[in-house]
């Protein structure tokens, strides 16, 4: 399994901290959150493929050419179109089931675990205003489609993708 970490956008919404710094370099208990992501990765994978786009210098210089024994290739999203347009730019170094974590949450290792070991599943979870996060649509446990930042009066759930997720490679045959 190949690791896909999208760590493309500023995070204008944490300004001034992200000014000049992307927001997956923001430190917290002591490392940047995107190292904390690859690390709850790392028992699960062969390899990472990082999505990198405002200030990916950066980032590179910080995780390196390999990370916990393990080749990372970068890849660059240079229009921030949104998740499924990152997750897509990684499409030609991605060759077998992939765990995406997004390059800016906190991911518990029990959470990555699960995850890893139930490919074709979504980390969801409910908020009360989901205007700036993908609305996941749901039949069940099953999800039915996303839409990305709906006017709150037309979000079809409270449900938002958490920004933790597995698939295989055929996701990228409905493009």
């Amino acid at each position: 399994m190949q690791a896909i970490g999208i760590a493309a956008r500023q995070g204008t919404r944490m300004g001034p901290l992200t000014d000049g710094r992307p927001k997956p370099l923001l430190p917290v208990a002591g490392k940047p959150i995107r190292e904390h992501v690859l690390d709850a990765a790392a028992p699960y994978v062969d390899g990472y493929v990082v999505v990198v786009g405002y200030e990916g210098d950066q980032i590179r210089a910080r995780v390196g050419d390999t990370y916990q024994g393990f080749l990372v290739e970068y890849v660059e999203q240079a229009d921030q179109l949104g998740t499924a347009h990152a997750v897509g730019q990684a499409e030609p170094s991605v060759d077998e089931d992939a765990l995406v974590l997004n390059g800016d949450v906190y991911v518990t290792d029990a959470l990555v675990e699960r995850l890893a070991t139930q490919p074709g599943t979504m980390a969801v979870m409910s908020v009360e205003n989901p205007r700036s996060y993908g609305v996941v649509e749901l039949d069940g446990e099953r999800v039915t489609g996303i839409e990305e930042q709906p006017l709150p009066e037309l979000a079809k759930s409270q449900f938002i993708n958490a920004g933790v997720y597995t698939f295989d490679p055929s996701i990228f045959a409905t493009r």
